[in-house]
């Protein structure tokens, strides 16, 4: 049976009872009695067994540093120990001991009680209690097992119990540190987010979570309650994840059994999300990010409004919102890798990147088709010849230069108007009737990029030779048909009135044969080659040409071979 008995010397109280045990020798003590028939205050002694003030918690045996008044160690100050024993206590097993605010040194802030019994007989099953207050009821502590702990406490006056679980105790030896718990500084080393060194990063940063180093004191780690595994004086964090995210504990543990327990809360804020697009209608497909030279491209990025940076190729360039417009792109200036940064609310950095590729628009040339006057006075143009090597007026219509510049993998179309040539529509060819010197554009686009260049076609009509007239020239140069006789001469030119020289002269005879030149001339008319309808062209130098024709009635010879002595019937006349 636990007995314990609570004095207050020189106080006023009302005692309705009082449990004590045989009193072998007693101190005489003076107080005032509150009756409790009429509760009126008298005043009294009362005998109180010496035994029992060791049990008394108003009056605990003091434990005194040898060195009160300092200075102090920060490993705490071991209490001396003394000879205790419950045995002297009649029927009770309980012991009262106190320290003071003195007996912390300044910057400890534990105490740690040890009990070491001390021979026969055996202490046995006990337990260590501290508490600022007899009853250890009230706060500001109530009465808590420390039995073995380095106990965290506030300096300041404390009664120690010892409470042995046996009835009767053994003899014990009481030792009281006061300590100094392991260091609770903790620093976090970062530079993410708005502020270095706040404990907030963002998803990609490194920290690191340090304490004080002591390689006497060990370390244990978690994050949220989940241990780490660490065992050292820091932590450290690469490539941050949100997973990083959360309160760090360590728990710090001195050669004393000391133990503190720090917290550094690390928030790991998301990357903000930026996508950068490209608009452009340019080569073979629109927003591809291929763009050909002096078209216009824009690059956005969606993320927020303000907070951006740019760079192309790795260089810083102008800009700081969520756009860069491109007027005229130039091979070497706007292509390359962009990336676009931006920076959120939180200090947070993403980026996103694209290539923009400028391609060459083809090389092109203005070229001229010439072809010669129809009936109706105008052209009729093959204008796929401007895609040939000029070969005017002998192979081809071109006498210009070759439009495509000799290029493969083109296509070529033709239009009307510049406008039409720029979108592509309304193509025309690729044989054209054209007036003199109308102008056409061709469209001369990459089929394998999809740009393309306008070029100038002038289309030339070059007027036919005309007023071409075959002449005998043994008549006065009579343009008329004419007879002679078989054996004659036969003298003919052939004479053009307007033109463009050179001019070159082709002949059929009668008989199919041909001859050229701007005369002919043949000394011995005959029937079988002459005879019949004569035809002279005339080619110009720009490959024109005008036709006459002429009929020669070559009579042949009499029997008498004597055709001057022949009566002529009808000599005929070459029309006009």
């Amino acid at each position: 049976m636990k007995k314990l008995l609570y004095v207050t010397l020189l106080s006023t109280f009302c005692l309705s009872y009082i449990s004590a045990a045989t009193v072998v020798d007693a101190l005489r003590i003076p107080l005032n009695f509150c009756s409790n028939s009429t509760g009126i205050e008298q005043p009294a002694t009362i005998e109180v067994a010496k035994a029992l003030l060791s049990v008394d918690c108003s009056m605990p045996t003091a434990l005194t540093s040898g060195t009160p008044l300092g200075p102090f160690d920060n490993t705490g100050v071991v209490i001396p120990g003394g000879n205790y024993n419950p045995l002297t206590i009649v029927n009770d097993n309980v012991q009262y001991f106190s320290v003071n605010l003195a007996f912390f040194p300044v910057g400890t802030d534990r105490i740690k009680v040890d009990i070491n019994p001390t021979g026969a007989p055996a202490l046995g099953a006990h337990e260590v209690y501290i508490m600022s207050n007899c009853n250890g009821t009230a706060g500001p502590l109530i009465a808590t097992d420390i039995t073995g702990e380095c106990f965290a406490i506030t300096p300041g006056n404390y009664i120690i119990m010892v409470v042995s679980e046996n009835a009767n105790a053994g003899n014990f030896e009481i030792t009281a540190t006061a300590l100094t718990s392991p260091p609770s500084t903790i620093s976090v080393t970062e530079t993410g987010g708005n502020v270095d060194d706040d404990g907030t990063v963002c998803i990609g940063d490194n920290f690191d979570i340090d304490v004080t180093n002591n390689l006497t004191y060990t370390y244990a780690w978690e994050l949220d309650g989940a241990p780490l595994g660490n065992t050292t004086s820091s932590v450290s964090v690469t490539n941050a994840a949100i997973t990083d995210d959360g309160v760090y504990s360590v728990t710090i543990t001195d050669n004393n059994a000391c133990e503190v327990v720090v917290t550094q809360t690390i928030v790991v804020n998301p990357l903000p999300v930026v996508n950068l697009n490209v608009t452009e209608n340019s080569g073979n497909t629109a927003n591809d990010g291929e763009v050909c030279e002096d078209d216009p491209f824009t690059l956005t990025a969606t993320a927020g409004a303000v907070n951006y940076t740019w760079e192309l190729d790795g260089n810083p360039i102008a800009g700081n919102t969520n756009t860069q417009n491109i007027a005229n792109a130039t091979i070497g200036t706007h292509d390359g890798i962009y990336e676009v940064f931006y920076e959120d609310a939180n200090g947070c950095i993403n980026s996103d990147v694209l290539t923009i590729t400028i391609n060459a628009n083809p090389t092109i040339n203005d070229t001229e088709l010439k072809v010669c006057a129809n009936p109706a006075n105008t052209g009729d143009f093959t204008l796929t010849d401007a895609e040939l090597a000029p070969g005017f007026p002998a192979t081809n219509s071109n006498d210009g230069a070759d439009i495509d510049n000799g290029a493969a993998n083109m296509t070529v179309t033709y239009h009307t108007s510049l406008a039409n040539a720029q979108a592509g529509t309304a193509a025309i060819g690729p044989n054209y009737t054209a007036a003199n010197a109308t102008l056409i554009y061709a469209r001369v686009e990459s089929n394998a990029t999809g740009c393309f260049t306008t070029a100038e076609v002038t289309l030339t009509v070059n007027p036919n030779p005309n007023d071409l007239e075959i002449q005998n020239v043994n008549n006065g140069n009579s343009p008329s048909n004419f007879t002679v006789c078989e054996g004659d001469n036969i003298n003919l030119t052939a004479d053009v009135g307007t033109g463009q020289t050179p001019y070159t002269f082709d002949w059929d005879l009668p008989n199919g044969s041909t001859a050229t030149g701007q005369n002919y001339n043949n000394a011995n008319a005959d029937p079988n080659i002459h005879d019949g309808l004569w035809t002279v062209t005339v080619t110009d130098a720009n490959g024109c040409t005008d036709t006459d024709q002429i009929t020669i009635t070559v009579t042949p010879n009499p029997s008498n071979d004597d055709c001057n002595n022949a009566i002529a019937v009808n000599l005929g006349n070459n029309p006009a």
